[in-house]
This record gives structure tokens, sequence and C-alpha cells, in this order.
């Protein structure tokens, strides 16, 4: 079976590229993939402007020409361009064979969201439901709400995958925060929350996306005996040497229609976590216990990681149980599951949770 993948890829500097790297690379032990990325996706087979008008009838080319079974698009909003309101994806969707489509923001629960973004997004969500042959949502949560706000019976779950590295044992109390950091990511909580736990120890690692941010919690931090400020790109490489470092991973966001890339690091070394309720970004946590689930405000945060840190092995279960679903293999054996039903002028089962 040939597998055409529609992503951003390495060298990238974006979470998707990286998991799309991953899942395909796995993917390729099971089936042949033919990487499509945007033009700085130098790892790709082929390379195309995802904000063209032309980009179905590239797509098409490609299609022939490799003589694909299936189309598999990795869909965040903001790759297909706001000028466009994503129109020129709608319309590639429509091709003559089986698309599926990995929905790696799914929009819910977001009253600060303005009424025009939130039809947009809800038009788009609703317009990619109906026209890709299978959906895949990375939580049930995430599954339900599409299945049920837009009447499909095309929609998978399959977690996001990770990396297996073995599990670690509790060092200290050495707290991380790491990733790409946006001002919707809540930093100055955890920040703040740091403030009342003057045991633990706080690494910020990370690029950040507006250098005024990076500006204000240099000064934030800057006095603070208990935490470390490292700015700037991290290669793979050093990101799993945070990883071991730390003994929780705190993500203290205020928005998050996605699964975390970040928390999935964490899992795939075995560290629980605390994560703020918003969004879709708690839900595995809280499905499969490994982390403290908990409010948008420094007490709340610090009571979480002081939590995590006394009731250390307690988390050891859901992280295992985690690990077992979600790891690469088992992620890419459920997607090739999925490519072989619709290939076959099958839906997929829409029963896997």
């Amino acid at each position: 079976m040939k597998i055409g993948m529609l992503s951003k890829f390495m060298p990238e500097k974006d979470g998707i590229a990286i998991y799309s790297e991953e899942l395909s690379s796995e993917l390729g032990k099971l089936c042949n993939v033919i990487r499509i990325g945007d033009v700085n996706s130098k790892s790709a087979d082929y390379r195309l402007n995802f904000r063209s008008f032309q980009l179905k009838s590239h797509l098409q080319k490609i299609i022939e020409k490799e003589n694909l079974d299936v189309l598999h698009v990795q869909y965040i909003a903001a790759y297909f361009g706001k000028h466009t309101l994503n129109l020129n994806l709608l319309e590639a969707l429509s091709q003559k064979i089986p698309v599926v489509c990995t929905m790696h923001e799914v929009h819910y629960g977001y009253e600060e969201y303005g009424f025009f973004r939130k039809k947009v997004l809800a038009f788009l969500e609703k317009e990619i439901v109906a026209k890709a042959d299978a959906v895949i949502a990375h939580t049930p949560e995430q599954k339900k709400f599409l299945s049920e706000k837009y009447r499909a019976k095309n929609v998978e779950c399959i977690y996001q995958g990770l990396k297996l590295i073995a599990n670690k044992r509790k060092k200290g109390s050495n707290v991380l925060f790491f990733g790409i950091i946006s001002r919707k990511k809540g930093l100055e909580l955890l920040v703040n929350a740091m403030k009342l736990l003057p045991e633990c120890r706080l690494r910020i690692v990370g690029s950040f996306v507006d250098k005024k941010h990076e500006k204000k919690i240099g000064r934030m931090v800057k006095n603070a005996p208990n935490i470390s400020f490292r700015s700037g790109w991290v290669s793979n490489d050093e990101r799993e040497k945070y990883l071991k470092e730390a003994d929780v991973l705190a993500l203290p966001y205020l928005q998050a229609p996605y699964q975390s890339a970040v928390l999935h690091n964490a899992v795939s070394v075995g560290i629980p976590v605390v994560v703020t309720k918003t969004g879709s970004l708690h839900e595995i946590a809280e499905r499969f216990r490994f982390g403290e689930i908990v409010e948008k405000n420094p007490k709340a945060i610090a009571r979480g990681i002081r939590k995590v840190i006394k009731n250390y092995q307690s988390y050891r279960k859901g992280l295992t149980a985690y690990r077992k679903e979600a790891n690469w293999k088992a992620v890419a054996q459920k997607h090739a599951d999925v490519y072989e039903k619709l290939a076959a002028g099958k839906k997929p089962s829409n029963e896997r949770t």
C-alpha cells in the first residue's frame, strides 16, 4: 500500500513536523509513505505551497505519478492560510482516492474566542469532517465531540504517538517547562507558582513566539533563586536530556485545542505531569491518571506540583498503560488499519476508543 502524507516535515521547527517524521518512519515498516511537505520541508519527497489555490491540482499530479492508494492530511488551520480561509484545502480534499484528515486541533469550550473566529473554525471542522473519508482525533473526548456535533460516523480515535525511552526514577523536585512558548501557554502562572515552591527548581527551555514576551519572562525570573531560563530552539537530543533530568513536567496553558507533543515527550521518558484544565490538553492525563489536572492559577499549579512530588509512584501505572497504548508501533498499526479499510472501499468501524 502506498500512502501520501501531507504535512510539514523537518527541518521545520514545528511540533507537527516532528510528529509526521516519527509517524512516517514507523509507518514505513508497514507500507510505502510518500512525504508531501511545505516549501521548507527539506526531508519531504515533494514540496508544495500549502496556501496555494492550486493545491488540489498539485496533489492530483503527485497521486497519479506515485499511484497512491490513500492521501493523509495532517491538519492545523494555520498551515493553509488565513487569507484563503482554508478553502484551498477544502477543495483539495476531493480526490479520486480516499482522504484521511488528522485534526490536530479540535475547538471546544472557548468562550473567549471572538464570534467570527468561532464561526470560521466551526465551519472548517464541519466541512473537513464531511469531506474526508476518515477523520482522526487524538482523544476519545475529541472523537465524541466531532461525531456528535457533526453527526459523523467517520471519526476515529488514535492516540498521539510517543517514543519509548527507559523509565526513570525520581531524582528530586525538578520541574520542567518546555516547548515553543506563546502567551497562551501561561508561563507567568508557573513562574508565580514557583514562589510558593521554594523546595523545587524550575527549568524553562524553549523558543518564544513573541520577543516582548520573552523579555517579560526574563525580567520575571531574573532574581528567582529556583528558576533557570534557556531560550532558543532545542534539538531532539537536547530535549531528551532535559526531560531525563526532570521529575515533573508542567503545562500551565491558558488555551490548548490540541494534544501536546511536549506532554507526550514526558510520557516517553516516564515522568508525570501537572496540566491545566483547558481544551483537550488534560484529557489523556486525566483518563490514564499519570498526572494532576489543575485550575489556571498559581496556587492550584503549586498544589498540583507538590502533590505529584509527594505521591510520585502513584502515577507509574497510568504512565505504563498509556505507553503501551500510544507507542509509535501501536499507533502506526492503527493508522495502517484505517488505510486498509479505506483502500478496500470500507469506512472505518468508528468503534475504536
